[in-house]
C-alpha cells in the first residue's frame, strides 16, 4: 500500500489548526475541500482498477475466442483431409 501526503490530506490538517484557532468557518471549508478531494481520488483510483480489469478481461476473452477459432479450423482441415 502507497502511502500519499497531498492537499486533501493538507487541507484536513489545516482544518483542524483552524478547529484549534476557533476559526469555524475556514475550518470548516478546508474540511470539505479535503474530505471532496479526497473521494474524489479515491473515485479516480477505483475507476483505473476497474479499467485494468476489464482490459485484461477482454484480452482473455479474446485469446479465448481465437484459440476457439483455431482449434476448430484445424480441426475442419484435418475432417477435410480425411475425406479426400
Amino acid at each position: 500500500m502507497r502511502i500519499t501526503f497531498q492537499i486533501p490530506e493538507i487541507l484536513i490538517l489545516s482544518s483542524t489548526a483552524f478547529f484549534l484557532s476557533s476559526m469555524t468557518t475556514l475550518a470548516l471549508i478546508h474540511l470539505s475541500c479535503g474530505l471532496f478531494l479526497a473521494f474524489c481520488r479515491f473515485g479516480m483510483h477505483q475507476k483505473e482498477k476497474q479499467d485494468r480489469q476489464d482490459s485484461t478481461e477482454k484480452i482473455v476473452k479474446d485469446i479465448l475466442v481465437e484459440g476457439v477459432g483455431f482449434l476448430s479450423n484445424l480441426s475442419n482441415s484435418q475432417n477435410i483431409r480425411n475425406l479426400h
